[in-house]
């Protein structure tokens, strides 16, 4: 399970870095915001971390050891549970549309597979 979750993470990491730094405008206009220039560089430094993050998880994918497996699923834990949290709050403030919604969910159950990953096989 641990090679296929990282693998999920990696290429949505990736895809969706890319295309937050290449089409932010669609992204905020999707989540029914506009992004003036600071918002869209801070925005930038998120999509980055996704992509590095997403790399990250590409490249570890076929990982052995079980202590650096542990880790990498305990750091891709608190990434999604806080994405997921910050897309909530977002979301029942209405700073974002119902499309939050959606990712709250998507994010919170991605959470919960990394979570049962990590219990039951300690990474493995």
């Amino acid at each position: 399970m641990y090679r296929i979750l990282t693998v999920v993470l990696g290429v949505v990491g990736v895809a969706w870095g890319i295309t937050a730094l290449l089409l932010p405008d669609l992204l905020s206009q999707l989540y029914g915001g506009e992004l003036d220039p600071f918002a869209q560089s801070f925005a930038n430094v998120g999509a980055a971390i996704a992509v590095g993050f997403g790399l990250m998880d590409w490249s570890v994918r076929n990982l052995q050891e079980p202590a650096v497996r542990r880790w990498v699923l305990i750091s891709n834990l608190a990434a999604v549970t806080l994405v997921a949290t910050v897309l909530l709050l977002s979301t029942a403030s209405g700073t974002f549309n119902s499309i939050g919604w959606i990712g709250s969910a998507a994010h919170a159950a991605l959470a919960a597979v990394v979570l049962v990953t990590l219990v039951r096989s300690e990474g493995g």
